[in-house]
C-alpha cells in the first residue's frame, strides 16, 4: 500500500464503520502520516463506542419516535415519494449506509419497510452485503424473525423490502421505561433465543444480536432484525481482523480476537442482551476496542450479582454461564439457553403458583371456618334463645368454626392413613408372595366381571348408585337419630325434660354415647360420600364421559346435608359451649347465658317453660356461685 493512501484509506474504513487494521497502515505509512494513523485511531475507538450504544449503520428503529421529516424530492406539503413502485411514506431511521423507509406496497395492499442504500454507496460489497441480509432472511420462516418480501434493485440504489412492524426496539424501551426486572427480561429474551435457533437452524449466525435490533411489536411479539452483518456458516472464515464485524460491547472475546463468530458467539451476544436489560450496562467496558479487547482478557468484568443484588441466583447463574469466556463453557446452542431460561420461568411460576395455591387455601380455609362457626352460634343461641344477649366476633366464629372441623379432619387423616396402609400392605403381599399375587389377579378379575355385569362401568349407572347409596345412608342416618335431631332443633327453654336430657353430656352416670356417635357418623358419611364420588368423577374422565347436572346436584345435596348437620349442633354437643357461670336466684338453680348491660339472661331448668329469665343485675337475690359447668347437668337422672 502506497503511503500516500494509508490516511485517506483509514478515513474512507471509518466513515463506512468498517473495521481498520491499524497495525497493516501503520507498516506502510511515513512518519508523518504515522501521526495522522495516531489521531485517527483514538476516534474510530470512539465511533465504534458510539455505534455499540447509539446507532448502527442498518439499524431499523420502528418504534413511535417517528420522524415527521418530509422525503427529499416530494412536492411542498407531500408527505410521500416514489422509489420503483413503492410510495414512501415517512423516514424511520438512517444510518450510514442507507436509511429505512415506511413505504406503501400497491401489490401488496400493505405497509411496508424498505432498507434503502444510500445514492452515494457504490460500494459493490456494501451492496453484496445487503444482498446477503436478503437472502438470508428470504430462508428463515419464523415468527420472531422479520419476514422478508424481496431484495429490489432501481437505477444505482439498492433496497431490501420487509414487512413494517410497530413497536419499539429494546434499546428505546430502556430509554423510556428503565431497566426489566428477571422475568421481563426472560420473556422477551426467550423469544430472541427462538428466533436465533431458527437462524442458526437455516445455516446462518447473526453476529449483531443487541438491544438495538430487537422490537417488541405493540401486540407483544418479540421481532429479531437486521442480519446485514450475519453470515453463513457454510462461508470460510477469513483470516485477520477482518472477520470482525457488529457492535463491540456485544461480541463474545473470540470474536474480538479476530476469530470466526459461530452460534456460541451468538449465545454470548444473548447474554450480553440480558445483562443490559435489566442492568443497563455492559459486563464488559472500554474507551475503544483495544480497552475491550484487555478487559476481556484481564476478566475485567463486573459480575452481574454486583450490579443487581435482587435478581434470583438461577437466572444470574444462566447468564454468567452465556457470558463464559471459554465458548465450550457457555450454552452449546440458543435452544439450550432458551431451555435453561424456561425452566427459571417454570419453577418461578410453580413456586408463584404454590405460594398462591396456599394463600387461596388459607383465605378459604378461613372463609369456610367462619362461616361454619357462624351457623353453629347462630343456631345455638337461637336454641337457647340468647341471640339478643350474645355478643360474638368474627374472631368467636372463626375459633367456633375451626374447632367443630377438627374432629372430621382427624377422621379423615384416619381414614386416608388406613387406606395408605391397606394399599401399601397389599402391594408388599402380592410382591413378596406368589399365592397372594395370584388370588390378587383373581379377585381383580372377579371385581371386574361383578362390575361389567352391574354395568358400574358405566359412568352414568355407577354415578347413580353412588348417588342412591349416599343419599339412603343419609336418611337412615337422620331416622337413627331422629329425637336427638329433633330436640337439636328444640326451643330449649321450652323443651319437655325427657327432649333436654338427650343433650346431657352424661345420663345415669354414663357417658351419653349418642352424641358423639351423631357427629361421627355424618362425618364419616361426608367423608366416604366425597371418596366414592372422586371415584365416580374418575371413571367419568377416563371414559370421556359428562355426567347428568342432576346426578351431580343431588351429590353435592347429600355431601352438604351431611356436613351442614353434622356442624350445627356442635356448640350443643361441646363441653365447653354448654357450660355457663352458675348462679341462685330466687332458690332456684339457673346459668347466666348472657349479659347485656344491667340485664342478665338466666335459664333455669326447674322452672316451668319458659326456662329463661330477665332479671337485672342489681338484684339481691341473685347470687353467683363460682361454679361453671353445663347447663344440661340438671336434666342427667331419669325421674
Amino acid at each position: 500500500m502506497q503511503a500516500g493512501n494509508v490516511v485517506d484509506v483509514a478515513i474512507e474504513q471509518i466513515a463506512d464503520g468498517m473495521p481498520v487494521d491499524w497495525n497493516a497502515l501503520q507498516s506502510g505509512a511515513s512518519d508523518e502520516d504515522r501521526e495522522f494513523l495516531k489521531v485517527l485511531h483514538v476516534l474510530d475507538g470512539l465511533a465504534g463506542l458510539h455505534r455499540s450504544t447509539d446507532a448502527d449503520d442498518s439499524a431499523i428503529d420502528a418504534s413511535v419516535e417517528e420522524t415527521t421529516d418530509r422525503i427529499p424530492g416530494a412536492a411542498a406539503g407531500e408527505r410521500s415519494d416514489v422509489w420503483g413502485r413503492h410510495r414512501l411514506l415517512q423516514k424511520i431511521g438512517e444510518g450510514s449506509f442507507g436509511s429505512v423507509y415506511r413505504a406503501w406496497d400497491p401489490e401488496l395492499e400493505r405497509e411496508i419497510a424498505i432498507k434503502i442504500l444510500h445514492q452515494r454507496i457504490s460500494n459493490s460489497a456494501l451492496k453484496q452485503r445487503l444482498l446477503r441480509e436478503g437472502r438470508a432472511l428470504a430462508k428463515i420462516s419464523h415468527s420472531n424473525v422479520v419476514n422478508v418480501f424481496a431484495v429490489e434493485s432501481h437505477g444505482d440504489r439498492v433496497g431490501l423490502c420487509m414487512e413494517f412492524i410497530r413497536g419499539e426496539t429494546l434499546d428505546s424501551v430502556l430509554r423510556t421505561h428503565g431497566t426489566l426486572n428477571a422475568r421481563e427480561a426472560m420473556l422477551v429474551v426467550e423469544d430472541v433465543c427462538r428466533a436465533l435457533a431458527a437462524v442458526h437452524r437455516a445455516g446462518f449466525v447473526h453476529r449483531d444480536v443487541k438491544a438495538r435490533n430487537v422490537i417488541r411489536e405493540q401486540g407483544g411479539r418479540v421481532v429479531l432484525m437486521d442480519f446485514g452483518t450475519g453470515r453463513s456458516t457454510e462461508e470460510p472464515s477469513r483470516a485477520g481482523r477482518q472477520e470482525i464485524a457488529g457492535t463491540p460491547v456485544y461480541m463474545a472475546p473470540e470474536v474480538l480476537a479476530g476469530h470466526g463468530a459461530s452460534p456460541v458467539s451468538d449465545v454470548y451476544s444473548v447474554g450480553v442482551l440480558l445483562y443490559h436489560l435489566v442492568t443497563g450496562s455492559y459486563p464488559h467496558e472500554g474507551r475503544t476496542m483495544d480497552d475491550l479487547r484487555a478487559a476481556h482478557r484481564d476478566g475485567r468484568r463486573t459480575p452481574l450479582v454486583d450490579r443487581r443484588p435482587d435478581l434470583p441466583l438461577p437466572f444470574v447463574q444462566v447468564v454468567e454461564r452465556a457470558l463464559a469466556m471459554d465458548p465450550q463453557q457457555r450454552w452449546p446452542s440458543a435452544g439450550a439457553l432458551l431451555e435453561a431460561l424456561g425452566a427459571i420461568d417454570g419453577s418461578t411460576r410453580v413456586r408463584l403458583r404454590f405460594l398462591v395455591n396456599i394463600g387461596v387455601a388459607v383465605v378459604g380455609a378461613t372463609v369456610g371456618f367462619i362461616l361454619l362457626g357462624m351457623l353453629s352460634s347462630r343456631a345455638f343461641n337461637a336454641s337457647l334463645g340468647r341471640s339478643e344477649f350474645a355478643d360474638e366476633s368474627v374472631l368467636d366464629w372463626l375459633s367456633w368454626g375451626a374447632r367443630s372441623c377438627l374432629g372430621p379432619a382427624t377422621l379423615l387423616l384416619l381414614a386416608f392413613a388406613a387406606l395408605g396402609l391397606l394399599v401399601a400392605g397389599r402391594r408388599v403381599l402380592v410382591a413378596m408372595s406368589p399365592p397372594v399375587r395370584r388370588w390378587d389377579a383373581a379377585a381383580r378379575l372377579r371385581i371386574s366381571a361383578v362390575a361389567r355385569r352391574l354395568r358400574l362401568d358405566d359412568p352414568t349407572v355407577l354415578a347413580s348408585s353412588v348417588l342412591l347409596l349416599t343419599a339412603s345412608a343419609f336418611l337412615g342416618s337422620w331416622l337413627h337419630f331422629f329425637p336427638l335431631i329433633t330436640a337439636l332443633f328444640s326451643d330449649l327453654s321450652t323443651a319437655p325434660p325427657a327432649t333436654l336430657r338427650l343433650l346431657a353430656p352424661i345420663v345415669d352416670g354414663s357417658l351419653n354415647l349418642q352424641n358423639s356417635s351423631f357427629r361421627k357418623t355424618f362425618s364419616l358419611l361426608a367423608i366416604v360420600s366425597t371418596l366414592l364420588w372422586y371415584l365416580v368423577m374418575r371413571v367419568a374422565a377416563r371414559k370421556g364421559e359428562r355426567l347428568h347436572w342432576g346426578i351431580l346436584a343431588g351429590a353435592a345435596a347429600t355431601i352438604a346435608l351431611s356436613l351442614a348437620v353434622m356442624d350445627y349442633p356442635f356448640r350443643l354437643f361441646n363441653k365447653w359451649g354448654t357450660q355457663f357461670d352458675a348462679v341462685r336466684w330466687q332458690s332456684q338453680d339457673c346459668y347466666i347465658l348472657g349479659e347485656r348491660r344491667d340485664d342478665v339472661l338466666l335459664f333455669c331448668p326447674a322452672l316451668e317453660p319458659n326456662r329463661n329469665r330477665i332479671v337485672k343485675n342489681s338484684d339481691a337475690t341473685l347470687q353467683r356461685t363460682g361454679v361453671h359447668e353445663s347447663l344440661f347437668t340438671r336434666f342427667s337422672q331419669t325421674p
